[in-house]
């Protein structure tokens, strides 16, 4: 008897110990939206991975580039205004952003995660479909 009972102890402690490692690793998923955009001759492209977890934003990392054609001249006014543009929304929102250029385009690499989304503007708190519902109204496809 003292085996059984030794037996149906373990097995309930490593059900308890499947259950707690579930909960905490919870489910991961992968977005990626893509958006392609011309105004006034000044192309636009960009590309979001946001990673999930328990159906959450955990991280988002997004390229983007800009062709400036015949705004090339402006391209410093470009830049500065992205840089501030990400890091200054507001105080609870910080972007890191890299941003590299050469003779007519502009290319910029961000990274958020925990709470700052400001990249994507308001996904805090959104689950996968309405992320993907957000951005697909947006003018993203997303996958």
């Amino acid at each position: 008897k003292l085996p059984l009972i030794i037996g149906m102890i373990l097995a309930i402690i490593a059900v308890i110990g499947i259950v707690v490692f579930l909960l905490l690793t919870g489910k991961e998923k992968t977005m990626v939206c893509t958006l392609s955009d011309q105004y006034l001759g000044l192309k636009t492209s960009a590309e979001a991975e946001i990673k999930f977890k328990n159906d959450r934003v955990e991280k988002i990392e997004m390229d983007m580039t800009f062709d400036l054609g015949e705004y090339a001249f402006y391209e410093d006014k470009f830049i500065e205004a992205l840089k501030k543009g990400y890091n200054e929304q507001n105080d609870d929102v910080k972007v890191d952003i890299d941003i590299t250029s050469d003779d007519s385009h502009i290319y910029a690499h961000m990274e958020a995660s925990s709470n700052n989304y400001g990249i994507l503007g308001n996904i805090q708190g959104k689950k996968y479909e309405e992320v993907k519902e957000s951005l697909e109204s947006d003018g993203y496809t997303c996958k």
